[in-house]
């Protein structure tokens, strides 16, 4: 596990940062996606200069990314003492059937999850594919507000140089 470098503009705010397994929650928080969430090592901030940890500043982001706040950590925090050893898929399971019954919607209800945006492009695309004899015609709305990466999800391509689960990939490159 990597030690993050705390400088002055991304110190944490709150007690919860010293825990036993606030460092654990940071790297599970900043790890299994792309280069979006991985944290610069002598910053602690990832590529939008946001942190998997609260801190004190008002910071600006994205729907992708943005600080955490200090009620979530804390509640995250609590919560991974009561994961009994669940795999990642299992509590994505769980969440799921949480939401569903927040909506009283039914387990036939399917749920998707994604790190953002730009990555639901390709389940919208999935969706819908070899469903129309003569291909998906696919409109962007607010092309000018949502992030650089969705004109080439939107078209099925790439939109980085990695996935999560693996690199050498170029953006524009169809999927």
């Amino acid at each position: 596990m990597q030690a993050i470098h705390l400088l002055p503009f991304n110190r944490p705010i709150c007690t919860h940062t010293g825990h036993v397994g606030a460092q654990s929650l940071i790297t599970a928080l900043s790890s299994g996606g792309d280069a979006r969430i991985t944290l610069n090592p002598d910053s602690g901030l990832n590529k939008y200069l946001s942190a998997p940890y609260p801190r004190e500043v008002l910071a600006y982001s994205s729907s992708t990314v943005s600080d955490i706040s200090e009620a979530a950590f804390a509640h995250l925090l609590a919560r991974e003492g009561t994961k009994d050893g669940r795999s990642y898929g299992e509590s994505l399971a769980g969440l799921k059937a949480r939401i569903l019954a927040a909506y009283e919607l039914d387990g036939e209800t399917d749920l998707v999850f994604a790190p953002s945006g730009t990555d639901l492009e390709y389940v919208a695309l999935a969706a819908v594919r070899g469903h129309a004899a003569n291909g998906i015609h696919n409109i962007l709305l607010g092309a000018d507000e949502i992030g650089s990466g969705c004109v080439h999800s939107a078209h099925g391509r790439y939109f980085a140089q990695e996935t999560a689960v693996t690199g050498g990939v170029a953006p524009a490159q169809e999927v």
